[in-house]
């Protein structure tokens, strides 16, 4: 082909307004949680202290915005919808210091590009104007009767964009990633009472009284309690709060710049490097000087460009520090942490036979053995003999043989926590923590491959918005595996998979299991990942290497060790047990 006919066929071409606002609205809007996100934005920066959101079909079908904020006239509402037009910038220079929310000006037209819209407006003391947009066209603009702010209505989103369309996600993804938005902003502004609601009915709301720690709360769950601390950096001050989870690995950070609700790499990277073991809820408040800061380089402007980033870095490292209990000279704000409060709790209904069938030391199941007194003192349990160098008990004078596997006797523990057993013809040190860890991994791993049981809580726990909509989006999975809930007036979880009992709270481990789906995908229900999952948190659970035990529960250990598939070795590939025959002791001793 000649390049002469090439050019013909590629000669550039002004395109029409119909397709350059709908590849301009794809920039800006690419899902219902876009559109939520600037218009919360336009509505904060005229001054409402009310926003509700309103979703049908996690928002695909209709999204409405509404707020008592300072409201657009009815001769401004054709500008509001107009390319370009924006009540925020003015010059050039004001790039330079932007301290509102939005300004560029594109939001509402592509919005409208896309979608059927309708915008209902009255300032205080004026007249109330409506206006309809369709594909970018105004269809109607007249003169209504509304109250004071602005409600605007988003309908049929990506209608005629087919494309765009198909690729959204099923309603309960769309309206999490929605609530993951105006939580966001809820705990930024705290002095705005928000609300959420999907097909009529109240996801939550929050009170706007200007507590944070109240909001914080009312987002976050009351439990397990968050930590809050202030740093500074250079030109940056923040202010940190963070709620842990148990399991570890996982963070959900809301980061904000000046109010600004960011999905930052350099704050994500940050958290990651400076908090690898505080796993959990942060929510990061960032002021700095608007001159050091570059909001426009997104175009969902959800990144901005730090001047200084080495005091983004600096600052969240202090904050992780004085979080984990490293030294730092730092200040506290007024928040209670009770610091002997254990991050496992007892929340299951047993079957009692009237006796005493439990005991606890500290980070221990409680139920794992049984022990022979009803009355146990667990600080004359163990007794050291200097002389030996070794841990007996009280029983020390008895060796007990071991019902299942009759050549085994149990001699002792060691100060250092080993087990040590006996046989016709061989010695046996044992790590109690890793024999645990693989019994209870196997445990796990049979139990998930079959039809898993449920068992019951006492008192029902009432879950916090966010994870609310992720145990919908993933219910029918999670039932399948054996958790529970009710909906009374908010969601609860009533009951957990029985194989799990003890190991953790319900919420760490309804926490944990979403995390593997969210990482992974809920079609691979039954896979290695969720295995590894429970066995990280079976690990905290598993007996001690420090923990003291009598000789039946030492011989119940061994016995369960060895009915292990791979008794050899702990999940993560450590030795369970070290094997000296007794051929090699009378070699080395010249016999």
């Amino acid at each position: 082909m000649l390049i002469s006919e090439i050019y013909k066929q590629t000669m550039i071409k002004l395109l029409p307004d119909e397709v350059w606002s709908k590849i301009a609205a794809g920039e800006v809007v690419e899902r219902p949680g876009s559109v939520v996100k600037e218009l919360v934005e336009n509505s904060i920066d005229v001054g409402a202290k009310r926003i509700r959101v309103s979703l049908w079909d996690g928002g695909k079908v209709r999204i409405v915005v509404e707020d008592d904020g300072g409201g657009i006239s009815f001769e401004d509402l054709p500008l509001a919808v107009a390319q370009h037009a924006t009540s925020k910038l003015s010059a050039t220079e004001d790039l330079n210091s932007i301290i509102t929310l939005g300004y560029r000006g594109e939001a509402l037209p592509s919005i409208a590009s896309v979608s059927k819209m309708e915008i209902r407006s009255r300032p205080v003391n004026e007249t109330g104007g409506l206006i309809s947009v369709t594909e970018g066209r105004i269809i109607e603009h007249v003169k209504t009767t509304c109250p004071n702010g602005t409600r605007v209505q988003v309908d049929d989103l990506f209608y005629n964009i087919p494309a765009r369309k198909k690729f959204l996600k099923a309603s309960l993804s769309e309206l999490r990633r929605c609530s993951i938005i105006l939580r966001d902003y809820a705990i930024a502004w705290a002095g705005i009472s928000f609300g959420l609601s999907h097909e009529g009915k109240t996801l939550f709301s929050t009170d706007g009284n200007g507590d944070k720690k109240r909001a914080i709360s009312q987002i976050w769950g009351v439990s397990p309690d968050s930590i809050t601390v202030r740093t500074t950096s250079g030109n940056l001050s923040l202010e940190c709060w963070h709620q842990p989870f148990p399991s570890r690995g996982r963070n959900e950070i809301s980061a904000f710049v000046n109010g600004r609700a960011v999905n930052d790499p350099i704050i994500r990277a940050a958290v990651s490097n400076a908090g690898k073991e505080l796993s959990g809820n942060w929510a990061l408040f960032i002021t700095i000087n608007p001159s050091l800061i570059d909001v426009n380089i997104h175009p969902a402007k959800a990144e901005i460009r730090f001047r200084y980033t080495g005091e983004v870095f600096d600052s969240i490292k202090k904050a992780a520090d004085i979080i984990s209990g490293n030294p730092a000279k730092l200040t506290y704000l007024n928040t209670k942490i009770d610091e002997n409060k254990s991050d496992i709790q007892t929340h299951f209904h047993r079957k009692s036979s009237g006796e005493n069938s439990s005991f606890s030391f500290q980070s221990r199941p409680a139920n794992l053995f049984s022990r022979t007194a009803s009355s146990f003192d667990a600080e004359n349990f163990a007794e050291k003999d200097e002389e030996s160098g070794s841990v007996s008990s009280q029983e020390s004078d008895l060796v007990e043989i071991s019902q299942d596997r009759h050549d085994v006797r149990f001699v002792t523990q060691l100060n250092s926590g080993y087990l040590i057993f006996e046989t016709s013809s061989s010695v046996i040190f044992m790590d109690p923590h890793a024999a645990h860890e693989r019994i209870l991994y196997e445990k796990i791993a049979d139990e998930l491959g079959k039809n898993v049981s449920s068992q019951m809580l006492i008192t029902p726990e009432p879950l916090q918005p966010t994870l609310a909509l992720q145990v919908q989006e993933y219910e029918k999975e999670l039932r399948s595996v054996g958790f529970n809930f009710k909906d009374e007036d908010g969601l609860y979880i009533t009951g957990i998979p029985f194989i799990l009992e003890n190991m953790s709270s319900p919420l760490s481990m309804l926490r944990a299991t979403l995390a593997v789906w969210g990482d992974n995908g809920k079609e691979r229900v039954l896979d290695e990942q969720l295995i590894a999952r429970y066995a990280e948190i079976a690990c905290k659970s598993s007996v001690k290497i420090t923990s003291k035990l009598y000789h039946k529960e030492a011989l119940e250990l061994w016995n369960k060790l060895h009915s292990c598939k791979n008794p050899n070795s702990c999940p993560h590939g450590r030795p369970t047990m070290l094997k000296m025959e007794v051929s090699e002791l009378a070699k080395h001793f010249g016999r």
